[in-house]
């Protein structure tokens, strides 16, 4: 049926093509005159919505008119030819103007941008940062790939990639009105350029230019980083660099439930700087916890495809998502049980729950006096002193949540719980409110520990960054269920 239907659908479709094709032929010249006409200030136009577009991957559309359709050229052997791309390369010398300016942006603006990134990075993240981003350097001015050094700053300061778009628009009205033609197979980085060289008008004009905006595109990022405190990589608490370092196996299938789970995705792809998905319902994607997770920006492109923004890491994402979807596995999923700063179980003031003795998992400095059910599952036990309660989940694991250390003294004063042993609780609902700060002044700690305590029951963990999360927030916590059930109740 498929071919049968194609070629019927090809058919009718040739039928519409060659009535409407005439007027859509005149349409497209009359557009291209209308463009190539506006000289100069057409090319910075162009430059500036090139640039826009880079974040979605939309240029490679917008440049299909440019580089492929616009202008006509007779070869001299009477072949027509089309686009600026084509035309230069058939010798053409009115071509190139719409490639010629990207030539100073991805060769000199773009390395300069990861220089002033190194240079204001924190002193002892520097040796991470200055490899990674001389390497996105080195790969914008030889190739011209320049999404490495454009997405470490786009979310955090999206402003700055508007003037980089006009500073980008302008290269391409200086090379127009110096009169330089230079053209690229690939893209503008140095290798085209040395390559196709001997076709270029005035060509070697683009390394002075290339030059100013070098100095231009340096001083200017590292004045705008240092006075507006842009979070570059590098320069904020808990570097996301520091963090993936080493961490991603684990971190990765909090990032798929993030995406809202294996039958979420249908198609997973990965692009140098992002994930390229499609998803069942992209509103079953949890932003926040996708950001919390290392994602610099999560862009929807309609229909269910997605782009989330993870640098340089994002292909070693793929691979771990992918061992995660071939494989039979469905984790439990736990959220924040509060609001304040996730922290490793170590660093919590007890030896117990430092030691693991109790079981294992995660812990929380609370910024308000309430706490949140993690997870869906039945109250076994509450406390008499109300300061800790338990959870068993549908899978049978029982979880501990235990407001402070040494708060049992305080025999349920400035706590008041909102449920009781036999209750059935759904994740984000509120357990127990106190008051966060004479329990504080009361306690040895505030730390809160969120641990599983039958821990025989658990083949491998999954933790978000320890870093500052919301109430509630989705995906802190992660962990895989052997296949053989655990003992009984270890509450007490």
């Amino acid at each position: 049926m498929v071919p049968l239907l194609m070629g019927l659908s090809i058919l009718a479709l040739s039928l519409i093509t060659i009535q409407f094709g005439p007027y859509m032929e005149l349409f497209m010249q009359t557009l291209s005159n209308a463009v190539l006409g506006l000289g100069g200030f057409g090319t910075f136009v162009y430059g500036v919505i090139h640039r826009l577009l880079v974040p979605s991957g939309l240029h490679h559309v917008f440049n299909n008119f440019f580089w492929f359709q616009l202008g006509a050229y007779e070869k001299p052997s009477g072949e027509m030819v089309f686009g600026d791309l084509p035309r230069y390369f058939a010798g053409d010398p009115k071509a190139g103007i719409y490639m010629a300016g990207l030539y100073p942006i991805m060769m000199f603006a773009l390395p300069a941008i990861a220089m002033a990134i190194i240079h204001e990075a924190r002193e002892d993240l520097k040796p991470k940062i200055r490899a990674t981003f001389l390497t996105a350097a080195l790969a914008s001015f030889l190739t011209g790939v320049t999404e490495p050094i454009e997405f470490a700053f786009l979310f955090v300061a999206p402003y700055l990639f508007i003037v980089h778009a006009i500073l980008s628009g302008l290269s391409m009205w200086i090379a127009y009105a110096l009169d330089i033609h230079h053209g690229f197979s690939y893209s503008a980085g140095a290798i085209d350029y040395l390559i196709n060289f001997h076709l270029s008008h005035n060509g070697w004009m683009l390394i002075p230019i290339g030059l100013g905006y070098f100095l231009v595109y340096y001083f200017l990022f590292r004045w705008a980083i240092r006075r507006f405190r842009i979070p570059t990589p590098g320069r904020e608490e808990g570097s996301q660099l520091e963090e993936w370092a080493g961490d991603i196996p684990y971190r990765s299938p909090l990032i798929l439930q993030a995406l809202g789970g294996k039958n979420n995705i249908k198609k997973l792809e990965a692009c140098i700087t992002r994930l390229r998905l499609t998803l069942e319902n992209d509103r079953l994607m949890d932003i926040a916890a996708l950001k919390h997770l290392g994602a610099a920006g999560v862009i929807r492109l309609g229909g269910g495809n997605v782009q989330v923004v993870f640098g340089t890491y994002s292909e070693l994402i793929r691979e771990e998502i992918k061992k995660v979807l071939v494989k039979d596995v469905h984790p439990v999923l736990f959220s924040a049980p509060m609001q304040g700063r996730m922290i490793p179980l170590e660093e919590v003031p007890d030896p117990i729950f430092a030691g693991r003795l109790v079981g294992n998992g995660v812990a929380f400095m609370p910024e308000k006096g309430e706490l949140v059910a993690p997870v869906s599952g039945k109250i076994m036990i509450l406390y008499p002193s109300l300061h800790a309660v338990g959870i068993q989940t549908e899978e049978g694991l029982e979880v501990l949540l235990h407001i402070g250390i040494d708060t049992s003294q305080l025999q349920g004063k400035w706590f008041t719980a909102l449920v009781k042993e036999g209750d059935q609780v759904e994740a984000g609902q509120l357990l127990i409110r106190f008051n966060l700060q004479k329990v504080k002044k009361n306690c040895k700690s505030l730390a809160t520990p969120m641990i599983i305590t039958n821990v025989d029951k658990v083949k491998s963990w999954s933790f978000a960054p320890f870093k500052t999360v919301k109430k509630g927030q989705a995906s802190v916590m992660s962990v895989v269920l052997k296949d053989a059930t655990g003992g009984g109740n270890t509450f007490g």
